[in-house]
């Protein structure tokens, strides 16, 4: 998917949902968005240091023996998922971008026009699907959720 790809999904967004097209709002929108993505990183390396160091406690205490078929199973799908996301994978980024879009245009009313409160704020519709469940089969497979 190209750049091009992606700025006509979010002008399809726009469109549908009569997005302010000020610059300034998109600025502070581009802010809040990177200070997220910087938390969900910091969060991200701190429970892949907390998995390893809980695997090596497993280590310790089962005297090295090799961990249940369950855990390494789940184990395999996380590092195939964290080695995709490590290399930036371009597909990859294309399948999330896409999800995404798909979740923001499923805000939509039924009859096709954003619902907002009286500030301003759009609501989310009854067709709402929220994104990360679908981001969630990408990145690890249908089964990830037989582990939990």
């Amino acid at each position: 998917m190209s750049m091009t790809d992606r700025i006509e999904m979010v002008r399809e967004f726009m469109d549908a949902f009569q997005a302010s097209t000020d610059p300034k709002l998109w600025e502070s929108l581009v802010a809040e968005e990177a200070g997220e993505t910087e938390d969900a990183v910091v969060a991200l390396y701190k429970e892949l240091s907390d998995l390893e160091y809980v695997l090596c406690g497993l280590f310790v205490t089962s005297d090295g023996a090799v961990p249940s078929h369950d855990i390494t199973s789940r184990l395999e799908r996380l590092d195939r998922a964290v080695q995709q996301l490590a290399e930036s994978t371009s597909a990859l980024r294309d399948v999330a971008f896409g999800i995404v879009h798909h979740s923001n245009m499923s805000k939509l009313g039924a009859d096709g026009k954003p619902i907002r409160r009286e500030d301003g704020k759009v609501l989310k519709g009854p067709n709402y699907q929220p994104a990360e469940p679908t981001l969630k089969v990408a990145l690890f497979g249908r089964l990830s959720h037989q582990f939990r």
